[in-house]
């Protein structure tokens, strides 16, 4: 038994900073989102483009990457995050695999505005897309 536990560890320590933050920080948002009395709800952090662009909320293009709908996403989410993330960040350095993950987080987000209000002006699409909200990385 201990060296099951003690395997964990290892394993655990062997992942490099920005990998590890990025799941805690996720697991963090996802138990913070199910304090009923605590505003930190889905609608507050989930990517809406209209919220996002029409009500200037930008900390949505970055508090999405951490949201998750529920426990299923999360564990999927970061079963895929813990498999490749720590390849990449041991490859290209800790600094810049975590500038480099803002910033396509941040170019798909301005892709999905994009996109969304585009689709909204085309007649007879009644998705409405621009008030959809977006969580996860993925």
């Amino acid at each position: 038994m201990d060296e099951f536990f003690g395997s964990i560890v290892s394993w655990y320590n062997s992942i490099p900073l920005v990998t590890t933050s990025y799941a805690c920080i996720s697991t963090l948002f996802l138990i913070l989102t199910w304090i009923p009395f605590f505003q930190f709800t889905l609608s507050h952090l989930c990517y809406s483009p209209s919220l996002a662009i029409q009500h200037f909320q930008l900390y949505r293009f970055f508090s999405s990457t951490f949201t998750h709908v529920g426990i299923l996403h999360l564990l999927f989410n970061l079963l895929s995050w813990l498999s490749l993330a720590p390849i990449l960040e041991k490859r290209q350095g800790s600094l810049l695999f975590l500038l480099i993950t803002i910033f396509l987080q941040f170019i798909i987000d301005v892709i999905v505005t994009l996109i969304s209000f585009l689709l909204d002006f085309i007649p007879f699409f009644h998705f409405n897309l621009s008030n959809q909200c977006s969580a996860g990385l993925s």
